[in-house]
């Protein structure tokens, strides 16, 4: 079990902040209103720590500008879950104060070991007096009666905070955020905060994913992106390349790539 100081004390003693570079340093991007930083981790572990790290600040920073509750994006994947397991052994948290979402769900039943929610639910329930203490909100499922993804996309619209303060996304090899592929529909409806995926080039074909217009809302996104299958992807994230969904996906206030490469 770890605490939130213990996170903060490795942030001093691992090194890895003094590889971030600082939005204006390196090849254009997309313009962003708040601190874009890239910070190379030398292991996945560390990876996933330093994005710990980045959601825990989050929560405090916003509790300690008055929020009365913190809202946070959970992403899926191995990099994702990971992140969410390290946050179910940060006991000390006010993880009371914290509602859950996830930035893209797979089109299956609620009891579906592939859904990417199941890993939040198996953390939750496994720390009780920790991050169980949190409000997780699953997306809509499949069900008798309501089997239509676009109505289901619309209900978890309806769901959603008005922004996140802390949005976790990990970046795929073609570039790619929740459910927003390049060279499809990825900005579909721009004015929704969710909708459905019919064509999702990986398994299964339809997915709820938020839109570009509600990541782009979110005070801080925290972009990550482990292994060497990620490099290309990270590479042209820096270089600014418009079709990467992943190069649009900035938060108000600051915007943070973690990667390995």
């Amino acid at each position: 079990m770890r605490t939130a100081a213990m996170y903060d004390a490795q942030q001093a003693g691992d090194g890895t902040g003094d590889r971030a570079d600082q939005a204006g340093d390196g090849p254009s991007r997309d313009a962003s209103p708040g601190i874009w930083r890239h910070l190379v981790a030398p292991t996945p572990e560390a990876a996933v720590a330093a994005a710990t790290r980045a959601v825990l600040l989050g929560v405090r920073d916003r509790l300690a500008a008055g929020a009365d509750r913190v809202t946070v994006g959970l992403t899926g994947g191995g990099a994702g879950s990971a992140i969410t397991r390290a946050l179910g052994d940060v006991a000390d948290a006010p993880w009371d104060r914290v509602d859950l979402w996830y930035g893209d769900e797979r089109w299956v039943r609620v009891d579906d070991p592939e859904r990417n929610d199941a890993v939040a639910r198996d953390v939750l329930r496994r720390h009780p007096d920790g991050i169980g203490r949190a409000r997780l909100h699953p997306a809509p499922q499949p069900a008798a009666g309501s089997n239509d993804p676009d109505v289901a996309a619309r209900a978890l619209a309806a769901d959603l905070p008005d922004r996140f303060d802390v949005l976790v996304l990990g970046v795929g090899p073609d570039g790619h955020v929740a459910s927003l592929f390049p060279d499809r529909a990825w900005a579909v409806d721009p004015a929704a905060d969710a909708f459905a995926v019919r064509d999702s080039p990986k398994p299964p074909l339809v997915r709820l994913t938020v839109s570009m217009a509600m990541i782009r809302r979110s005070r801080r996104v925290v972009l990550v992106a482990v292994g060497a299958a990620k490099a290309a992807a990270v590479r042209g994230v820096l270089a600014g390349d418009p079709a990467l969904p992943a190069m649009h996906a900035t938060g108000v206030e600051s915007t943070l790539l973690v990667s390995t490469a």
